[in-house]
């Protein structure tokens, strides 16, 4: 089981790692009209879960403390998409 100190540590992580995948999905979205069939490379240690249309949920983490994002327009939240 996670420590206090060591969720919180995979918090704030995953807010670092998310702050650069999300402008890279707007770049996609603007390029291609769609959120669909984005992905991203793994030096932003974030997956792209789920992505359609209009939105996507980012996940990443660090061991069991899994944080994630609804796009757009969302912020890092715990658990999974």
């Amino acid at each position: 089981m996670a420590t206090h100190a060591e969720t919180q540590a995979s918090a704030e992580v995953a807010a670092i790692n998310f702050e650069g995948a999300v402008p890279a999905l707007e770049d996609y979205q603007a390029t291609h009209g769609t959120y669909a069939g984005a992905s991203l490379p793994p030096v932003y240690g974030v997956t792209v879960v789920r992505a359609d249309a209009t939105s996507y949920c980012l996940q990443g983490g660090v061991g069991s403390a899994i944080e994630h994002v609804l796009g757009p327009g969302g912020s890092a939240a715990p658990g999974p998409c």
